[in-house]
């Protein structure tokens, strides 16, 4: 028997992609291929920023805590909002330092239970008993909702040891899986035995987001699917339970993939208005995005073009248009509101 403790604990490990997964892996792969061309720009570093703060927020919302993107903003700035509990505190500045740590595992040789550890260690850090925090639970648990209410029951704690004996073998052995199935997967089984007396969901998360990041999916890091997550808990927690009772993964892995999708999705829509954001503030990379516009065009009135350039103000567009006539660039014709324009 190659996984005895998952079998005795009927933990399904075997991955059978659904229809509905392998959609939106394709379009997580449509959506990369549009990212690729902002990699190199500033909208592109700023997605990053916002959404690690997103992961953070929403990762710990799940849980129940109750900052918002601003407010964890904050907290990573050193300040400290009014309503902020010191747990929320700690929970925020614990789950950046979780996820900084994982990310720096990305190029070691191989993920070692010890490495978990660690990341179980630093969210816990101040919230959970030494003997708890960084160690495996020597108590009972249940898989509870951020509301309480008992989404499954979980392995008895003599019996984590094993199972995840089992879990890292099955891992050592699932390098041939996509990266996205296997990341999936993981969480699941990993949820499935709450190893820990607390913080499971954001270590399982966590552990995801690595496992992406070393299978090359890159858009891990500008994706908080976590927010994604929060808006739909009923859903997952079914997902989960309903993954257990009919002894397959497909209910859980066709849930994440889509909110990785929505998530993927979101980013890219993001890093456009970022980039149209940027542009319209740098008044240089605004008149050579005016320039290209009017050399697809072979005259325009400025009516013609200002719907393609949101939020800049009439008058701008005007000051823009005169000095890339005076710089020799465009050729004004007509006058007033007569006046025309061509690309030299």
């Amino acid at each position: 028997m190659l996984y005895p403790a998952f079998t005795k604990f009927k933990i399904p490990h075997e991955i059978h992609p659904s229809n509905q997964i392998l959609q939106n892996l394709t379009s997580i792969a449509e959506t990369v291929g549009e990212l690729r061309h902002f990699e190199d720009t500033k909208a592109y570093s700023r997605l990053l920023e916002i959404s690690q703060i997103e992961s953070v927020t929403y990762s710990n919302q799940i849980e129940g805590n109750r900052l918002t993107t601003t407010e964890v903003e904050s907290v990573l700035k050193g300040k400290v909002p009014k309503r902020a509990s010191e747990k929320e505190i700690f929970e925020t500045k614990n789950l950046l330092q979780a996820r900084n740590f994982t990310e720096e595992l990305v190029n070691t040789a191989r993920i070692e239970i010890k490495d978990l550890l660690k990341i179980h260690a630093i969210l816990t850090h101040g919230l959970l008993p030494k003997n708890l925090s960084g160690k495996f639970r020597n108590v009972p648990v249940r898989l509870v909702s951020s509301s309480g209410e008992t989404v499954d029951t979980c392995p008895p704690p003599d019996a984590v040891p094993d199972l995840m004996k089992d879990l890292w073998l099955w891992l050592d052995r699932s390098h041939y899986l996509d990266p996205w199935l296997r990341s999936f997967a993981f969480h699941f089984i990993y949820v499935s035995i709450h190893p820990f007396a607390d913080g499971n969901g954001r270590t399982a998360r966590l552990m995801q987001y690595l496992l992406l990041l070393r299978g090359q999916k890159r858009i891990a890091s500008v994706s908080a699917h976590e927010m994604y997550i929060m808006a739909n808990r009923p859903m997952y927690y079914l997902s989960l339970r309903q993954s257990r009772r009919e002894k397959t993964t497909g209910p859980i892995l066709d849930f994440l993939s889509e909110t990785f999708s929505s998530a993927a999705n979101s980013s890219l829509s993001r890093v456009k208005q970022l980039t149209k954001n940027l542009r319209n503030e740098n008044p240089e990379l605004r008149r050579k995005h005016v320039f290209q516009i009017a050399k697809s065009l072979r005259s325009f009135a400025i009516g013609d073009i200002l719907p393609k350039l949101e939020s800049v103000p009439r008058r701008t567009l005007e000051r823009d248009l005169q000095m890339l006539c005076e710089s020799g660039k465009l050729k004004a014709i007509g006058v007033n509101k007569m006046r025309r324009y061509q690309a030299k």
